[in-house]
Parts: structure tokens; C-alpha cells; sequence
């Protein structure tokens, strides 16, 4: 049973999904004349309850999917649209006017967790934190409470806030214990306490073992990084290990960080080694070709360039063919990954 707020119910039976920042299971219908709550049941029927009556709807489940806007701020539309696309910029704009503009107050936290989010993936920190702490303070029971809260987390992070970071870790808890203890581990390699997150990130890997995957995964990447820094390299290809041994199911930026931290390990460690550079060079190509994603970006770029670099350095030796195969990796790396410092250095050595 799925419950969704009734702005305003017409005789035609408008309904609507508000797509975006509302929830896939929230129905919004809206005309003129009634206020109340609306009831979802299996997505077959609507019971509306309101002063004026009540009575039941019915529907095929697949007009629920229909998302049409009416009489809701037209900048918040734009904004949500505009949001969609990736404009961040405009929605950001749109967010604010769609503040000022008159609508019900029920979309205040939309509006609010919307210009938020939008700020903070302009990079505007500081306009972020301000709106997603007015949300909190004017919503404390906000729909958008774990967003809210984690994302701020990772703005004060940023900002190397570390005290406004860990204020916000006890709600977090309260919401969802294993991200908590997760983000004070986070937080612990971002101070540069790494033998402290080390133990922290592995705690957390024992407490989510089989219960929360995504977590894991975090916790297993976060101990392969602070052993990598500390030059703990023997501790990097153990818990590297340990994450390809569980086989099938994690998360392909998991496997793009086990591969990435082998790779460094055995191009720092080989050297003249030819065996563990070519190991090197079949790790940071599965990074690139096997695990790219938009969240693996900055690391599947810096291994594509490594990738160019390996196949220069082993050609000298026995396959002179490598040097040709560095050069198209170069301007793979170049096209692929723009606006990175790799693909700038790749586009030099490609000529």
C-alpha cells in the first residue's frame, strides 16, 4: 500500500507522476476543486478522502506511468526538466524562481532537495549546504533525509569541514547505521588517519558481509586505498583477493579500484620486470575497457594513459608491435577522456 499527497483532484481524473526528485511510487492528482489524501492500492484503484467526500478510482496500471504537470509552478517544471537533461545550472535557476513563485507548500522540500542537489553538482558547496540546511531545519522529517544528510556529509568532506562532517553522522545513523559508520571511515582517510580508516573501513566490511553489498564494496575499495597510500602493498593484493574471490555481483567501480591499485602496485614494483608490467598493463586495460563507468572516470582515464605508457616501455624489448598499440591507446585516452590532465598528456604523446 503506497500512500501519496492529493493536491488537487479533477472530475476528468488527471493523475500524474512527478518524475525527477519524486518518488516512482508517489501519485499526485490535481484539478481544481479537492484536497486530501490519496490511497495507491496495487496501482489499481484511488481512495480519495477529502472534506468535500470520498470515493474510489479506478485505473490501468500502465497510465500511471503518464507524467503531465498542471498547476504546479511552471518554473518548477523547467527546473525539474532542465535537471533531467543535466543542465544543473538552469534547474538551479529554475529551483530558486519556482521558490518564489506561488505554490503549495507540500513542494517546498521538492523545491528545497532539488535546488540543493543542483547546486551541489555545479560545484557551488557553500549555496548547497545553506539550502540543504534550511531543508533540514524547515523539514526535519523530510522525505529526502538520507539524501540531504549524506550529501552534505560529502560537501563538508570537501570543504575539509571535518567537525560540521561528523556533526551530521549521528542522524545519519539513525536513518541507515551501516552508511554512517561508512562515512566516519570516509572521513577518518580524508584527515589522513589511514591505519585508523584502515581499521574502521575493515569493521565495516565485517558488520555488512552479506547484508548490505553496496556498503561492503565501499568499505573493501576504501581499505585498498588507504593501504595503497601507506605503501602496504602486500595488504592491497589481500583484500584485492578477498573482493574477486566473492565471483559474481560487485559492483563494477569495486573491481575498476581492485584492478587500478594492482596495476600501480606492480608498474611501481616492476620497473625492468617485464612479467609484472604486462600484469600491470592487463590490469589498467580491464579498468578501462571492462569497468568504465561515469563513476570510474577519473581513475579509468589515469589507467588508460598508464596503459599507453606500459605498451611504449615493453616494446623496447621483445614486442616492438607494443609501440604501435600505445599509440592508439594514447589516442583512445585523448577522445575518450577530455577534460582530464590524462587525456591532455595523452594527446601529446599520440603525435
Amino acid at each position: 500500500m503506497h500512500r501519496a499527497t492529493l493536491l488537487k483532484l479533477s472530475a476528468t481524473c488527471v493523475f500524474f507522476l512527478l518524475s525527477g526528485i519524486l518518488g516512482a511510487d508517489e501519485i499526485i492528482l490535481e484539478n481544481a476543486s479537492h484536497r486530501g489524501v490519496v490511497t495507491i492500492d496495487d496501482c489499481k484503484s484511488v481512495e480519495i478522502r477529502s472534506a468535500e467526500g470520498s470515493g474510489t478510482l479506478t485505473f490501468e496500471q500502465d497510465k500511471v506511468k503518464q507524467v503531465i504537470y498542471q498547476q504546479t509552478p511552471p518554473a518548477f517544471t523547467s527546473a525539474q526538466s532542465a535537471a533531467r537533461l543535466g543542465n544543473y545550472e538552469g534547474a538551479a535557476d529554475g529551483y530558486e524562481e519556482a521558490l518564489n513563485q506561488r505554490h503549495n507548500p507540500l513542494l517546498t522540500q521538492y523545491i528545497l532537495y532539488g535546488m540543493g542537489d543542483a547546486y551541489a553538482r555545479i560545484g557551488d558547496v557553500d549555496r548547497a549546504l545553506e539550502i540543504f540546511g534550511r531543508l533540514l531545519k524547515e523539514h526535519p522529517r523530510t522525505k529526502f533525509l538520507y539524501n540531504t544528510i549524506d550529501t552534505s556529509i560529502h560537501l563538508k568532506i570537501q570543504k575539509q569541514d571535518w567537525d560540521g562532517a561528523k556533526d551530521l553522522l549521528p542522524p545519519l545513523k539513525e536513518v541507515d547505521p551501516d552508511n554512517a559508520a561508512y562515512l566516519s571511515a570516509f572521513i577518518q582517510e580524508n584527515q589522513g588517519k589511514f591505519n585508523d580508516a584502515i581499521r574502521s573501513y575493515s569493521r565495516v566490511a565485517a558488520a555488512t558481509d552479506g547484508v548490505n553489498d553496496a556498503i561492503y564494496s565501499q568499505a573493501k575499495s576504501g581499505e585498498l586505498r588507504c593501504a595503497f597510500k601507506l605503501d602496504k602493498f602486500n595488504d592491497v593484493r589481500t583484500v584485492a583477493n578477498d573482493i574477486l574471490s566473492r565471483g559474481e555481483g560487485t559492483p563494477a567501480e569495486t573491481l575498476a579500484s581492485v584492478y587500478y591499485y594492482l596495476g600501480q602496485i606492480e608498474m611501481k614494483q616492476g620497473r625492468t620486470d617485464i612479467d609484472k608490467l604486462t600484469k600491470a598493463l592487463d590490469s589498467f586495460v580491464r579498468v578501462f575497457v571492462l569497468y568504465d563507468r561515469p563513476s570510474t572516470r577519473a581513475i579509468a582515464a589515469e589507467a588508460c594513459y598508464h596503459a599507453g605508457e606500459l605498451c611504449e616501455h615493453i616494446s623496447t624489448k621483445d614486442q616492438p608491435q607494443l609501440k604501435k598499440e600505445g599509440k592508439r591507446i594514447f589516442a583512445y585516452c585523448a577522445s575518450k577522456y577530455t577534460g582530464t590532465s590524462w587525456a591532455e598528456r595523452a594527446l601529446a604523446k599520440s603525435k
